[in-house]
């Protein structure tokens, strides 16, 4: 790996439609931390999995250096589907309750999910 490329220049190398998906996903999740810090909503750092101090720094980051980094395809999200619990549970009984229940227990804090 060359830790010297610069990040005008870097760009993940996989097929450009992923790339592309990935970028878009990383303008959402920061469109919603941003969001989030906008309202202070006291949440964010458990949804985040950052402190708020965190949070507002990067909220307020340069934005072409941000969209720089959100541009190059490589995600700056980790998936909650991706923990242990969740495998688990999907190669348990797989249910959409079993599901839920492994999503919820990957965060740090409990979430208020209510009934539709």
């Amino acid at each position: 790996m060359n830790d010297n490329i610069p990040v005008a220049k870097a760009i993940f190398d996989t097929h450009s439609f992923v790339r592309k998906k990935i970028e878009a996903a990383n303008f959402a999740v920061v469109e919603a931390l941003v969001a989030m810090v906008e309202y202070q909503d006291p949440l964010a750092p458990a949804v985040f999995g950052a402190s708020a101090e965190t949070l507002k720094k990067l909220a307020s980051m340069d934005k072409a250096k941000l969209n720089a980094l959100l541009m190059t395809g490589l995600p700056v999200f980790l998936l909650h589907i991706a923990s242990p619990e969740f495998k688990a549970a999907l190669e348990g009984s797989g249910s959409e309750d079993a599901l839920l229940r492994a999503l919820l227990e990957s965060y740090s804090e409990q979430l208020p999910i209510t009934s539709l």
